[in-house]
C-alpha cells in the first residue's frame, strides 16, 4: 500500500502527531491516507515496544506513582511523571491498578499540575448479535458481539468476530465523544501488551486483527482489556472476554 497524497508523511510527522504536536495537515493526511494510518500504527508499536524494553529504567519507581496518585510529589517531580505517563502505556496501567487498590483518597494539598483523568469505562449493554456496522464492508457476515462501553463523555463501541482466514478473532472498534484527537488504542492480552492502534480523527475508528485467543499449555485463558489513551484522559476497558 503507498501514499495516496505524496509525498508519504516522514517519521518526524508522525511522531510529532502521535505525541499531539502535529499541525492539521499532518492529522488530515493520516485521516485520509491508509497508507499513512497503517504507518502510524505500526510507528507506535514499535514505540510501544521499545519502551516496553526500556521500561525498568526509563519509568518512574512504584512508589513514585503511588506519590503522584496521592499528590505526595513536588511540582517539579508531579509534572515529570504526568509528561512520562502522557507517551507511556505501561506507567498509565499501573496507575490504573494503583489507583483502583487505593481507591479515592482525597487530596490533602492542593494539586502542582493537572493530573491525568483515569476512567474506567462501564458495560452499556451484554453482548449482543450485531450487523457487523463497524466492519469495512468487505470483511462483514459471519457471527460477531457487539459492547458498549461509557466512560464520561467517551462512547465505546467494540464488536468481536472471528478471522474467516486464521481462525483467531478480530477487534473492532469506534469512539466517540470526548478529546477525539490523536487517540491510540493499547491492546493488553493476561497483563502483557500486545498491540497499539491509531484511532482514525475523522471516522474514531480502530481495528485489531490475528488476536491469539487460544491458550498455550499450563497459560491461563487469554484475557483482554483495552487502555485508549487522550491527550488528558485515559479510559480503561478491563476485563474483555473475546471468547477462548
Amino acid at each position: 500500500m503507498t501514499c495516496i497524497t505524496p509525498p508519504a508523511l516522514t517519521d518526524l510527522d508522525l511522531a510529532m502527531y502521535l505525541e499531539g504536536d502535529a499541525d492539521a495537515t499532518v492529522a488530515h493526511h493520516i485521516a485520509t491516507c491508509p497508507a499513512c494510518r497503517d504507518k502510524a500504527t505500526a510507528f507506535a508499536q514499535q514505540q510501544a515496544a521499545l519502551q516496553a524494553q526500556l521500561y525498568r529504567s526509563t519509568c518512574p519507581t512504584p512508589d513514585e506513582l503511588r506519590d503522584y496518585q496521592m499528590n505526595l510529589l513536588n511540582r517539579a517531580d508531579a509534572g515529570n511523571v504526568a509528561l512520562h505517563l502522557a507517551r507511556c502505556p505501561h506507567c498509565t496501567r499501573e496507575l490504573f491498578v494503583l489507583k483502583e487498590y487505593l481507591g479515592d483518597i482525597p487530596a490533602t494539598v492542593p494539586h502542582f499540575v493537572d493530573q491525568l483523568k483515569l476512567l474506567v469505562a462501564r458495560l452499556l449493554s451484554a453482548p449482543a448479535p450485531s450487523t457487523s456496522a463497524l466492519l469495512p464492508t468487505g470483511q462483514r457476515g459471519g457471527e460477531s458481539n457487539l459492547l458498549l462501553y461509557q466512560a464520561g463523555e467517551f462512547q465505546i463501541g467494540l464488536e468481536v468476530m472471528d478471522d474467516r482466514t486464521s481462525g483467531h478473532k478480530q477487534l473492532h472498534g469506534v469512539i466517540t465523544g470526548g478529546d477525539g484527537e490523536n487517540l491510540l488504542v493499547h491492546l493488553w492480552r493476561n497483563n502483557v501488551l500486545i498491540a497499539t492502534a491509531v484511532v482514525d480523527p475523522l471516522l474514531g475508528d480502530f481495528h485489531f486483527t490475528q488476536l491469539p485467543l487460544s491458550a498455550a499449555t499450563g497459560e491461563e485463558p487469554a484475557l483482554y482489556e483495552l487502555i485508549v489513551s487522550a491527550q488528558e484522559t485515559k479510559v480503561r476497558v478491563p476485563a474483555l472476554h473475546l471468547g477462548d
